[in-house]
């Protein structure tokens, strides 16, 4: 399999804690891909018509795109545990910290874009201050569903921990650790993981 990537993109760093914790690095090789906001790259493009990463290109020559997507393809390859669960009530509970993960995730890359792409005297403070009050929201909902982090390994802890440790690589929506402890808590303790070391975002 190759991965089409970037190592700054935290949806990129998810599939590939996901990788790393289901044994299947050894069978995927990192195809690094130049970014730049609001360009459109055509060599991503062959491999996801949004032009966005990740991709993966499976063994048999198909083409995955969508983070979500491709952790589901590489959790069904596993002969161990699984990244999510296949009965409720867990299931739900895992999917909707991954979904609450990306939307936070969003958030912070549309607040990121404002800073980055456009010029200062065309930011929008009303749309910046959206963007933070939905990263906000979404951290405080995580601390609340704290109790659900003790769980084994699975996609949404994966997910939530690649957001906070890309808002804080950012410089986003600081300060993120007030008023949540018990998730920065399992965030410091989660982000020891062999899989989260080896995947530091980096531009």
């Amino acid at each position: 399999m190759q991965l089409i990537y970037h190592p700054a993109s935290p949806y990129v760093r998810k599939v590939r804690v996901a990788a790393e914790e289901l044994g299947l690095t050894d069978q995927i090789e990192l195809v690094h891909v130049d970014l730049t906001i609001g360009v459109y790259n055509p060599e991503v493009g062959a491999s996801n018509p949004i032009g966005k990463v990740p991709a993966l290109i499976t063994d048999d020559g198909d083409a995955l795109h969508d983070s979500h997507v491709i952790c589901e393809y590489l959790d069904s390859l596993s002969n161990g545990s699984r990244l999510v669960p296949e009965k409720a009530p867990k299931r739900w509970q895992v999917l909707r910290l991954h979904a609450l993960s990306d939307e936070i995730i969003l958030a912070g890359q549309l607040l990121r874009q404002e800073t980055v792409v456009r010029p200062a005297d065309q930011t929008s403070p009303e749309w910046m201050a959206m963007q933070e009050a939905r990263i906000n929201s979404g951290l405080d909902t995580a601390e609340n569903l704290a109790d659900e982090l003790e769980a084994p390994v699975n996609l949404g802890q994966i997910a939530l921990a690649c957001a906070i440790d890309w808002l804080e690589f950012r410089g986003l929506a600081q300060p993120l650790r007030k008023g949540r402890g018990r998730m920065f808590d399992w965030f410091d303790d989660f982000a020891k993981r062999p899989s989260m070391a080896e995947t530091r975002p980096v531009d």
